[in-house]
């Protein structure tokens, strides 16, 4: 006789694989029927020329005469950008590139994307079958997670990334262990490896599973912190102390620059929307933090509503909103021909049927993120693994909006997030429904 348990596990095993079978249809029927146009542009090239150095001439640099020379031309070590996306990209890149290449980058993608519904569905079992199930269907019908296979950028690898830390943190929530903390630290560590946005989170993090935690306090706040130090640290050192002068301060200012222009608009021309830096004739005279505070202080004082709305609601609202503004539109960053949204009768049924229900999933998850730090109730009385998951999801949920607020709200920037959002969107629809079922059931 098969054990109750084993019978469960496999249901969603299966379950699981169902779910990724049809990420792996829908996404891979989408980049067979869209063509990307100019598909190595602006980040896409930079990412590559990184993983063609690497693997060519075992250099992290994104010099081009060192890739076309053979490696004759030396190239110069930087660490613009961090090395995560381009070791992943490795063992896929040629030179010169090819459609063939394109075509395995995305195939690969396409697979990770649906190992990533697997993950964030295992992950949310905590909070419930239905919310878990809801949430990775979600994440199989959403148009943005399936369109970013298309792209040679990180958002595929950084959600995936992600998910796995919310998988680690799920399974901590139901044997809390060093182990699972160090394997917590380490998977944000790696996520931030690929995108530093992150960087900041482990100060968050860190402290929340040491209050989480009902024993052994220090010694889980120092495992995460540790798993977090093992994958990060080396890079970190390597691009401060070894490395020429990095931008990451530029970078950093220029997003804080670009998020000082209410609505993303110079002006409020429709024209400039998304790229205020392109049409700002003074744009390039802030070149130091000072003066670009000083500018928005300066603007705030003329126009203090329009500020107000706009750091208030407006980035938070621009950051999750549904069209990719700096980009091709829709759910598109760079441009195709005839996306396979508008040709395929299935694919064209996610878009339409997950349009509508954008903003009201995303409405329930800002509620849900609010929500999930009341003490439990009776109405909301919920079980130790779901609390601690709940509030893990907040923070993260938290944290992504008020870093965007802070710089430039591109709503592409929080494609990555998306199986976070569902999953505290499908968690406070069935919350009360579960607490109504258990009542009934009493009486």
């Amino acid at each position: 006789m098969v054990h109750p348990v084993s019978r469960d596990s496999l249901r969603h095993l299966l379950f699981a694989l169902v779910l990724a079978a049809t990420a792996v249809w829908l996404r891979g029927t989408l980049i067979m029927t869209t063509e990307v146009i100019d598909p190595l542009r602006a980040d896409a090239f930079e990412y590559y020329r990184y993983a063609m150095n690497l693997e060519q001439c075992g250099v992290y640099s994104r010099s081009l005469e060192s890739i076309t020379s053979g490696c004759t031309t030396p190239a110069r070590s930087d660490s613009v950008r961090p090395p995560g996306y381009p070791i992943v990209l490795m063992p896929f890149v040629e030179w010169p590139p090819t459609a063939a290449t394109l075509l395995r980058i995305q195939w690969f993608q396409v697979l990770l994307s649906a190992s990533t519904v697997m993950l964030i569905y295992f992950a949310l079992l905590p909070l419930g079958v239905v919310t878990a199930a809801a949430a990775a269907i979600l994440s199989v019908l959403s148009p943005h997670l399936a369109a970013m296979n298309l792209y040679v950028l990180s958002e595929t690898v950084f959600t995936f990334m992600l998910v796995v830390f919310v998988f680690a943190a799920a399974r901590w929530s139901t044997r809390p262990s060093l182990a699972h903390a160090l394997t917590i630290g380490a998977a944000l560590g790696l996520a931030t490896l690929v995108r530093p946005t992150t960087l900041y989170l482990i100060v968050c993090i860190v402290p929340l599973f040491a209050w989480l935690a009902r024993e052994r306090r220090a010694g889980t706040a120092a495992a995460v912190l540790a798993g977090f130090l093992i994958c990060y640290g080396p890079w970190y050192t390597l691009s401060k102390f070894h490395l020429p002068a990095p931008q990451e301060q530029s970078l950093a200012l220029t997003s804080l620059h670009s998020g000082t222009y209410p609505d993303l608009m110079v002006d409020g021309r429709p024209e400039t929307r998304g790229a205020p830096h392109f049409y700002d004739a003074s744009y390039a005279e802030r070149d130091s933090l000072a003066k670009v505070l000083a500018h928005l202080i300066e603007r705030a004082r003329a126009e203090p509503y329009t500020y107000l709305r706009w750091y208030a609601v407006g980035k938070a609202a621009t950051y999750l909103s549904w069209d990719i503004i700096a980009g091709a539109g829709d759910v598109f960053v760079y441009p195709v021909k005839v996306p396979g949204f508008a040709t395929h009768h299935w694919l064209g049924l996610t878009h339409w049927s997950m349009w509508p229900l954008h903003d009201p999933l995303t409405i329930l998850a800002l509620i849900a993120a609010v929500l999930a730090w009341l003490p439990p109730r009776r109405m909301l009385e919920r079980p130790a693994s779901e609390l601690i998951l709940t509030r893990l999801l907040a923070l993260v949920f938290i944290y992504f909006i008020l870093i965007h607020v802070v710089g430039t709200p591109l709503p592409r920037y929080s494609i990555p997030i998306r199986p976070i959002l569902y999953g505290l969107a499908c968690w406070i629809i069935v919350l009360p429904l579960r607490a109504a079922w258990r009542r009934v059931r009493t009486r």
